[in-house]
C-alpha cells in the first residue's frame, strides 16, 4: 500500500526525489515525496482483490524493481518479469480483439457486468471468458465490490502499456519492433507525419484494416503506449473530445486531431484538414491549464492508406 511504501521504502524515496526533481538531499521536502508517490500511483498502484473494493495496493515486483534501479526509471517491469505467461501466449487469438481497443486506450473504460459464476468458477482455458483470463493473468483488476456483476478495469499506467504492448503483437508485424519513436515536444511536423505513417505501414493489414477515424488513432495510440508514451484517446474537455493527445513530464502536451477521408468521397483532404483546424479552435482542444500546447490536423485517405495531409495549428 502507499503508507506502507512510505514506511519501509523512506530513504529510497527521497534518493528517487533526487533523481527525478534535481532537489540537494537537504532540501527535500515532504511535498516532494507525496509527488514521487503520486507518480509512483499512477504507474503502479490500482490492484483491487478486495471483494468489498476498499482496499488497493501496487505491484510489488514494480516497486522493487523501480527502487533497484539506479535511476529510479519509471518503465515497465512487470511485462518483462513475467507479463506474457504460458497460458496467454497459448490463448493470444481469443484474448486480443478489436474490441479491446477502447479498453487500452480510454483509461475510464471499464468492463461492466461480467456474471459472477462465469467470474469466480470459470471451468477452463479454453471455455474462460477472454476477461476473466485477463483478471487471473494480472491485466485487469476489480473495479468495484462483487456483487452478481464483476466490473473490471485495467490497474494502472504501467498495464496499460503492457497490454497495448500485447495487441501490439496482434496489430502489427513481427519486424514493428525496429521502428524508432522518438516524440518530443519540439518535433516537427514532417517528422511526426512520418512517423504516423510509418507506424500505420507497420500494421499487418490481412488482420488490421483502416476503415475508419477511430481505429487509426488507436493504432497510433497502442503503438505509442506500448512504448511507454503517456497518450490519451479521446480526452474530454468542457467542448467536445480530443482524438489524440501525448503528455510530457515538463508540463507540455501534442494534440492531435484527426479526420478520416473515404475512398471516393467529393471532399477533398484540404478541406477537411481545414475543418480539423477549425474544430480545435473553436472547441479549445489546445488551450489545457498548466501545459504549454501544440495542436495538429491530420487526415487519413483511405484510398492512399496513409496520413496524406498534416498541420500545425499556429
Amino acid at each position: 500500500t502507499r503508507n506502507e511504501i512510505k514506511h519501509y521504502f523512506y530513504e529510497h524515496l527521497r534518493y528517487a526525489v533526487m533523481k527525478h526533481y534535481a532537489i540537494d538531499e537537504k532540501d527535500i521536502k515532504d511535498e516532494h515525496i507525496e509527488q514521487i508517490l503520486d507518480k509512483l500511483a499512477y504507474w503502479y498502484d490500482g490492484f483491487c482483490f478486495d471483494r468489498l473494493h476498499k482496499h488497493h495496493v501496487y505491484s510489488t515486483i514494480s516497486i522493487l524493481q523501480f527502487f533497484s534501479q539506479e535511476d529510479c526509471a519509471f518503465l515497465q517491469y512487470w511485462y518483462d518479469l513475467g507479463g506474457f505467461p504460458t497460458i496467454l501466449r497459448a490463448n493470444l487469438d481469443k484474448i486480443l480483439s478489436l474490441e479491446q481497443l477502447d479498453l487500452i486506450t480510454n483509461k475510464d473504460q471499464h468492463i461492466y457486468d461480467i456474471e459472477h459464476e462465469e467470474f469466480t468458477s470459470p471451468t477452463s482455458y479454453q471455455t474462460m471468458n477472454a476477461y476473466v483470463l485477463l483478471y487471473q493473468c494480472g491485466y485487469l483488476t476489480l473495479a468495484d465490490e462483487l456483487r452478481y456483476g464483476i466490473d473490471l478495469k485495467i490497474p494502472n499506467f504501467e498495464i496499460r502499456c503492457s497490454l497495448a504492448a500485447l495487441q501490439k503483437t496482434k496489430i502489427f508485424v513481427s519486424n514493428a519492433n525496429s521502428t524508432k519513436v522518438k516524440i518530443t515536444y519540439t518535433s516537427n511536423v514532417n517528422y511526426l507525419k512520418e512517423l504516423f505513417n510509418l507506424i500505420i505501414n507497420a500494421s499487418d493489414y490481412l488482420k488490421f484494416r483502416y476503415d475508419n477515424e477511430a481505429l487509426v488513432v488507436q493504432a497510433i495510440a497502442i503503438f505509442l503506449l506500448a512504448k511507454e508514451y503517456f497518450v490519451l484517446v479521446e480526452d474530454v474537455n468542457a467542448k467536445g473530445r480530443r482524438d489524440l493527445r501525448i503528455d510530457f513530464d515538463n508540463n507540455k502536451t501534442l494534440i492531435f486531431e484527426f479526420k478520416f477521408n473515404k475512398k471516393n468521397s467529393s471532399t477533398s483532404d484540404d478541406e477537411l484538414l481545414d475543418k480539423a483546424l477549425t474544430q480545435i479552435k473553436d472547441k479549445s482542444y489546445n488551450q489545457i491549464i498548466n501545459r504549454e500546447v501544440r495542436s495538429f490536423a491530420c487526415v487519413f485517405n483511405e484510398e492512399q492508406r496513409q496520413i496524406s495531409v498534416f498541420k500545425e495549428l499556429v
